[in-house]
Formats: structure tokens, C-alpha cells, sequence
């Protein structure tokens, strides 16, 4: 199982280090283009998005991350107001951990929400 150990993200108490799941298919490195999967909350299981890493495989190197708090990633002791923001600048870690310059976004639910986020906070 692929983790990415995270030396702070905001989403850890007080900033600290946080250890990420994600599953990944496709070429691996700057091989092919990246699409980030990101999942839905309010609960503590995430979508698998198996079918879907499987289907982008073969032309994309596709990441899905399991936010903190959810799925085999570290736990949270609650999500606070502005949590979608703190997982967008987790998710911009999460990328540069490994080696991700760009990616396209995909999120359900509350993934979208993060996907907006990392879009306004790159946009300026």
C-alpha cells in the first residue's frame, strides 16, 4: 500500500507531519499526464474509485489520495470551518510529495469543493 509521509499539512493538528494514502495506476513520473481523483465526505469510508484509476490507466498517471481523516490515511479529531482550504493546500503537498507538478482534478462532493479551492489558490 502506497503511503506519502507529509513533513506538516494544515489538516494535522497544529501542522504537524500527516501519513497519506493513495492508490496510483498508470506510467509512473513525468511520463504521462495526471489526473487527481479527489473524494466526497461526511463519512469515514471513501470512494474506492477503482473502475476509475483502472479506465485512465492506460493514457494517465491517476492518483487517488484518501483525504486525512478518511479511508487508510492518518485520523483527524474533526473538521473546523475552512477545512476544504486546508485540504486543498494538503492536496498541493500530497502532489509535490510525489513529484506531481500539474494534474487535472476530479472531486465528488466535498472533492469538488477542494478542487475549486487548489484551482483559486493557483489562479492568482
Amino acid at each position: 500500500m502506497p503511503f506519502a509521509d507529509l513533513a506538516r499539512t494544515p489538516s494535522a493538528h497544529a501542522g504537524g507531519a500527516a501519513r497519506v494514502h493513495y492508490r496510483e495506476r498508470g506510467p509512473a513520473g513525468g511520463e504521462a499526464p495526471a489526473v487527481v481523483l479527489l473524494h466526497g465526505g461526511w463519512g469515514h469510508d471513501i470512494y474506492p474509485f477503482d473502475a476509475q484509476l483502472e479506465a485512465l490507466a492506460p493514457r494517465f498517471r491517476a492518483v487517488a489520495p484518501d483525504r486525512l481523516g478518511y479511508g487508510r490515511s492518518g485520523s483527524l479529531a474533526g473538521l473546523d470551518d475552512g477545512f476544504h482550504l486546508r485540504m486543498a493546500e494538503e492536496t498541493f503537498l500530497l502532489m509535490d510529495a510525489l513529484g506531481l507538478r500539474r494534474a487535472a482534478l476530479w472531486g465528488h462532493s466535498d472533492g469538488s469543493v477542494v478542487a475549486a479551492w487548489m484551482a483559486i489558490l493557483r489562479s492568482g
